[in-house]
């Protein structure tokens, strides 16, 4: 699935004195994420490569989908909630100010492999 830059796909809101990060998932494939999931966050107010990414964790997972509009499509998506236990501390060690909502893109980490492995994998998947 390719989101293109306009279309929302992350943002982070502040829930009372916590922010948390909220993560529109398509339905196609979630079943491979659950709770505790690593995130990979970046955001769009601050270049990941100039500023760093922040660390997240699946908090919950929506139990019904809900329709996200696109240019060409409607796409069912869950809403999944994301903490965020070191707040806007980017894996650079910079901290980031918070203004408002923030959006960006969400990689949530299903299974941890080396890197030779996701390349058998690709091989493997293309052979089939």
């Amino acid at each position: 699935m390719i989101h293109k830059r306009s279309e929302e796909v992350f943002s982070i809101v502040p829930l009372q004195e916590d922010i948390i990060g909220q993560v529109l998932l398509p339905a196609s494939g979630a079943g491979k994420v659950d709770v505790g999931n690593d995130v990979i966050i970046k955001l769009d107010n601050y270049p990941y490569i100039e500023f760093g990414s922040i660390k997240g964790k699946v908090k919950s997972i929506s139990l019904v989908t809900k329709k996200l509009k696109t240019e060409t499509s409607n796409i069912e998506t869950y809403l999944v909630i994301v903490s965020l236990p070191d707040g806007l501390t980017t894996n650079y060690g910079e901290s980031l100010y918070f203004k408002y909502e923030i959006k960006g893109t969400a990689e949530i980490v299903v299974k941890k492999r080396r890197l030779i492995e996701r390349l058998f994998d690709n091989l493997k998947y293309r052979i089939k």
